[in-house]
């Protein structure tokens, strides 16, 4: 499965807050985390790179609070 393949899934942390993350890659050990910058989503990473790494070790990419396929906003808090 590609990156653009993998259908996101959620997390919800105590607050009640879900967050968007996508994962990606079989490797055995630490998981690759990939921090986006200021309010960019799953999608601005680029697919071939995230697809090369994965060949090699587990990736998981996220939204950060308040972006894209967040359900509330930074000011609902």
């Amino acid at each position: 499965m590609t990156y653009l393949t993998t259908p996101n899934q959620f997390i919800q942390d105590q607050q009640g807050q879900r967050f968007a993350y996508r994962e990606v890659g079989t490797g055995r050990g630490l998981p690759l985390v990939l921090l986006n910058h200021l309010s960019a989503t799953l999608d601005n990473w680029d697919p071939a790179l995230i697809d090369l790494i994965s060949q090699q070790r587990r990736v998981i990419v996220f939204n950060n609070r308040g972006v894209f396929l967040g359900w509330q906003s930074p000011h609902d808090d």
